[in-house]
Order: C-alpha cells, then sequence, then structure tokens
C-alpha cells in the first residue's frame, strides 16, 4: 500500500488561506504532514504569524505530487540530509 510513498518536504506561510489550501490538499492526496518548523514563531499571535513561513514534510504517493502542488502552489523539495561526520 505504501510502496509508491516518498517524504518530500516544502515551505509555506502560515496565514489562515495558505494553511487552508495545505490542509485540502493533504486530504485529497491522502498525504501525511510528518513534521513542521518555524524560526521565530512560536512566541507569536496567529495574527502576527500570519506573515511568516514554516518548513513541513510529508508522505505522499509519487503519483500525487502534482496535484498537491497544483492544489498549494508549494514545489515539493526533496527533504534536507544531515549526515554526522
Amino acid at each position: 500500500m505504501y510502496e509508491n510513498f516518498v517524504t518530500k518536504q516544502g515551505k509555506s506561510k502560515l496565514s489562515d488561506s495558505y494553511m487552508a489550501s495545505l490542509m485540502y490538499a493533504i486530504v485529497m492526496c491522502k498525504a501525511k504532514l510528518t513534521a513542521t518548523h518555524g524560526i521565530g514563531i512560536y512566541n507569536l499571535s496567529k495574527h502576527q504569524n500570519s506573515r511568516h513561513s514554516y518548513e513541513f514534510m510529508i508522505s505522499i504517493d509519487k503519483d500525487m505530487i502534482s496535484k498537491f502542488e497544483d492544489i498549494t502552489g508549494i514545489e515539493l523539495k526533496e527533504p534536507m540530509m544531515v549526515y554526522a561526520t
């Protein structure tokens, strides 16, 4: 069932319209939000955060990537890899 799923990374704004679009795409593409991260957003109000952005990672079927990008206007990228030295 999940053999065609990949992990992708994206960046979005915290405004209501962007968040609604992202949630709609997650539901319609049967994706799973796996992680989020924002810098300097956690102590601000919803109104103050509306102009800020955050990074997210999703698990999504490869065949649904273009649909997700069309719905959200967000280009999904390969997740950042961190290597220990």
